[in-house]
């Protein structure tokens, strides 16, 4: 991803508009994903080493009052895989990420939730990949 597209990912997802109650909020929640999406998708090849087949990228709009969530899920690429989380969180703290272990594509719970501030897939993905790196 562009630095651009970096620094307009990290504001939209603290905005605190991401949203259907208005056009302008629909939007943002529209473009929030699409930028997450990417990110998690370049996270995942050039950050992690993984390639397109053990990994899914999805998104989950929800409703008109929430941002909804963009998730990477892996299969076990050394003894675990990772399930990472994109949202706004419910308290209006702006954007964060929850990433956990999992044992497959199909585990939906997983280990502990961790949490993050968005800011640090953003600022320094080589640290934060290190760090999942390392619960795997």
């Amino acid at each position: 991803m562009t630095q651009k597209e970096l620094q307009k990912l990290g504001q939209v997802w603290n905005s605190g508009r991401l949203h259907g109650y208005d056009d302008e909020a629909q939007a943002n929640k529209e473009l929030g994903h699409k930028l997450a999406k990417k990110a998690l998708k370049e996270f995942a090849t050039k950050y992690l080493g993984l390639t397109k087949d053990q990994f899914d990228v999805r998104s989950n709009m929800g409703g008109i009052a929430v941002s909804g969530e963009v998730t990477l899920h892996t299969d076990p690429f050394r003894k675990l895989g990772i399930y990472v989380q994109i949202s706004q969180s419910a308290i209006g703290s702006g954007g964060s990420i929850m990433f956990r272990t999992c044992t497959s594509r199909k585990d939906y719970t997983g280990g502990p939730n961790n949490w993050a501030d968005i800011k640090r897939l953003i600022e320094d993905p080589a640290n934060f990949a290190a760090l999942i790196s390392r619960m795997v």
